[in-house]
């Protein structure tokens, strides 16, 4: 899972408490409690980053400057030689358990392809216009999934009836990683900042498991009473 401290919308957001828990450290918990996965890693670019996880008992690498998150997990899954790999964000500090679980299930059945998610509801009004949240395209081939075809913040009309929210989580074989690292970044991904937009551009299938997943991510301020809210409805 990938974090850096130096995020332009949050200066300082892996580290921000939430209910006296490091974000970044709840994140890596919420992915230590799907027990699904044999290994859990924050990849992040800063020092600080990584000790914070270390005092807390989560196990962190310090990786090189990436361009995107998936870029720096694929260096990391090469470093420590995982065959599969989920790339849950670091600021997803109450992600869905189950759909971990099914995103793990499902991957080998596509093995060249790279994984992600959506909200299966059609976005609301807000969603639309709101250019913090991406929205995926998506053609279905059963019922358990759908292929992307774009992904946009401003959405043309013409796209809102196959486009849902997309959920940022990637997942796939370490070596369609490290494929997707080594491809250039395409004009599209550069404007819109989306990082899939690669992976479509060389052909790599990008694949997106839908359901209702409510779930609260922080990418603004704001957003850390509304994660503590929920955190409180666990307990």
């Amino acid at each position: 899972m990938p974090a850096r401290l130096g995020s332009s919308r949050f200066p300082g957001k892996p580290l921000i408490p939430i209910a006296g828990i490091p974000l970044v450290v709840r994140a890596a918990r919420c992915a230590q409690a799907a027990r699904c996965f044999s290994r859990v890693l924050v990849a992040c670019e800063d020092e600080a980053i990584a000790a914070t996880c270390r005092t807390w008992g989560i196990e962190a690498l310090v990786t090189p400057p990436f361009p995107t998150g998936t870029d720096r997990v694929a260096w990391a899954a090469g470093q420590i030689g995982s065959e599969w790999v989920v790339n849950l964000q670091g600021d997803e500090p109450v992600f869905p358990l189950r759909i971990l679980t099914e995103i793990v299930r499902l991957l080998p059945s596509a093995p060249e392809a790279l994984w992600t998610c959506a909200e299966a509801a059609p976005p609301s009004s807000a969603d639309l216009t709101d250019p913090d949240i991406v929205k995926i395209c998506l053609k279905a081939l059963d019922r358990d999934t759908s292929c992307a075809t774009d992904f946009h913040r401003d959405l043309p009309p013409d796209l809102v009836p196959t486009a849902r929210v997309h959920v940022g989580l990637y997942a796939g074989r370490r070596e369609v990683l490290e494929r997707f690292a080594g491809l250039p970044q395409p004009p599209s991904e550069q404007e819109r900042r989306i990082e899939p937009l690669r992976a479509l551009a060389n052909g790599i299938e990008v694949r997106a498991l839908v359901r209702n997943m409510p779930r609260v991510a922080v990418d603004r301020p704001e957003h850390v009473a509304q994660v503590e809210a929920a955190l409180q409805q666990e307990d």
